[in-house]
């Protein structure tokens, strides 16, 4: 989800300070599998918005990696494990701001430089569901069900800084709706085809079936 960031910004004395190690909120671990599969690299160059209370509110590709999925994957991390002290005015009060940062994506190699390094998927399946409110808050978030270790962060974690544009009647009225989300990833014995290839279903990410 791409936020965009919008409203006046205060005039700032002091700028927003990072909390903790910056270092974990983007990793090579964090590399989506479909980018790692299509070789997709890149630069991308954000905004965030910061609030008075320290916390990111949106975010804004201001430098795109040329992939769609690497820059929707940055925002998400950063508005998601991004910790600030504020930004302060000229009366040492804390103050909505905004804060630049870089993530270059570069496809990880093995000792010989060559090939892709990627440990082996283990299976997991795991539901998680929310409420996204009149006002395109996120609540209610929880893991409703889960199997196994799916890789990435908690997928709740950070969710009540995150807004969502609402979902909308036939009127364009703005309603409460619940999301569900599933998601699983299976390994199988590999098929033998004609000529005695084996089928690349060893490691296949699905939709649980509802």
């Amino acid at each position: 989800m791409l936020l965009t960031m919008s409203g006046a910004v205060a005039l700032v004395a002091v700028e927003p300070k990072e909390v903790g190690d910056t270092l974990t909120w983007v990793t090579t671990e964090d590399y989506p599998f479909e980018a790692l599969r299509a070789g997709m690299e890149g630069m991308t160059a954000v905004q965030l918005r910061i609030s008075a209370e320290g916390r990111p509110s949106g975010c804004a590709v201001t430098v795109s990696s040329g992939h769609k999925l690497l820059d929707d994957t940055t925002c998400n991390l950063l508005l998601l494990r991004g910790r600030f002290e504020p930004a302060r005015d000229q009366m040492g009060q804390p103050v909505s701001s905004v804060y630049s940062r870089r993530v270059r994506w570069q496809l990880p190699k093995d000792d010989e430089g060559e090939r892709i390094k990627l440990g082996a998927p283990q299976p997991y399946s795991f539901i998680y569901e929310y409420d996204v409110s009149e006002a395109g808050l996120i609540e209610n978030c929880k893991v409703a069900w889960g199997s196994g270790a799916a890789p990435g962060a908690d997928p709740c974690g950070g969710s009540e800084r995150v807004r969502m544009e609402p979902f909308r009647d036939a009127a364009g009225k703005p309603v409460r709706k619940h999301v569900t989300f599933r998601n699983s990833l299976t390994v199988e014995d590999a098929v033998e085809t004609g000529g005695g290839a084996a089928s690349a279903e060893a490691e296949r990410g699905t939709p649980a079936p509802r």
